[in-house]
């Protein structure tokens, strides 16, 4: 029961984490597209 909170808790970090890089790989990508 416990090492599955942990699995959970650790699965997401690593979502959001993939979330927030995902977000400014995003908003540095759309600009230089935008601009071409």
């Amino acid at each position: 029961m416990f090492l599955n909170y942990v699995l959970t808790i650790t699965r997401m970090r690593a979502l959001k984490e993939m979330i927030i890089k995902g977000g400014i790989s995003i908003l540095y990508i759309f600009p230089t597209s935008a601009l071409k």
